[in-house]
């Protein structure tokens, strides 16, 4: 059986207490809205992984030349594997990472 639910959420749609089977796996309400906060973290946050230069330039100290050195490291070593890891671009150091933290993801 196949269900599709256009413009609903699933879990508003069967209710709050509802537990619900989708290809093996069972969906909780707690699941589900954690699921939804971390989306919703994420929206604000400027993922290091694939922010425009544009986007990188809105982070405090970076301007458009280290903007364009983190692309450049991205698509040399393949993406950043964790936030830290942006200390290897040139001009950004402890304090400017200190800084842009907790406005960062990958």
């Amino acid at each position: 059986m196949c269900l599709v639910l256009f413009g609903y959420n699933i879990i508003d749609f069967f209710g709050k207490d509802s537990n619900i089977k989708i290809s093996g796996d069972i969906i909780s309400q707690e699941n589900y809205n954690n699921t939804q906060k971390e989306e919703n973290i994420n929206e604000n946050f400027v993922n290091i992984n694939s922010a425009s230069e544009e986007e990188l330039t809105s982070l405090k100290h970076i301007g458009p030349a280290i903007a364009l050195r983190i692309i450049e490291y991205r698509e040399t070593h393949g993406g950043f594997m964790n936030i830290d890891e942006i200390k290897n671009v040139r001009g950004i150091g402890q304090a400017v990472f200190e800084d842009i933290k907790n406005y960062i993801c990958v």
